[in-house]
């Protein structure tokens, strides 16, 4: 299950919404999840819609909560690039190994200059999160960035700046991959 809630008038925006039930090529839908419906996403799969249909009002604060089973070293969660192929705010999750242990990195990107070419990315690392359903929950408030994965605390970022994003005319929201290579899946 991924929803993504938008605190300025406390609604939520269901990601989920724009995989349907599981009717796409490379999409495949069970009920049978203890959370929630479960999709799993090939690598074939593209999913993309326009970004307005769920991002209707600019965002600063936001709370972000996936419930997820990373399947490859890799994998963009979503995205929601602009005009111009920048990820205007998206997050992404990269295996690593730390020594003997094995990591997840996080990167949440949240740029708000529509014709910057290089996205703002804020990073965290977190418990391996790959082969293993991973409850992820990420609050982004006024300029700290707080992470808990399964429902336990991880750590907060001080973030340098962040300024209210306003999604620019022609943007798209893609779930599952965005300019990643075709090997990498994952399930929500």
């Amino acid at each position: 299950m991924c929803v993504f809630s938008v605190s300025v008038k406390n609604g939520e925006v269901d990601l989920l919404v724009a995989l349907g039930v599981g009717n796409m090529p490379g999409v495949d839908f069970s009920s049978a999840g203890k959370a929630g419906p479960v999709f799993t996403m090939e690598p074939n799969a593209r999913v993309d819609d326009v970004a307005a249909k769920y991002f209707r009002q600019p965002i600063h604060n936001f709370y972000i909560k996936a419930i997820v089973k990373v399947l490859s070293d890799d994998a963009m969660l979503f995205a929601v690039t602009n005009p111009y192929n920048t990820v205007s705010f998206g997050m992404r999750l990269q295996s690593f190994n730390q020594g003997s242990r094995k990591r997840t990195r996080l990167y949440v990107y949240y740029t708000t200059n529509h014709q910057s070419s290089l996205p703002s990315t804020y990073t965290m690392e977190v418990d391996d999160m790959l082969n293993k359903w991973s409850q992820l929950d990420i609050i982004v408030n006024n300029n700290a960035m707080e992470v808990s994965l399964d429902c336990q605390f991880m750590n907060t970022n001080d973030l340098m700046s962040h300024d209210r994003l306003d999604f620019a005319a022609g943007s798209k929201l893609y779930i599952g991959r965005q300019g990643m290579p075709d090997k990498y899946e994952f399930k929500v």
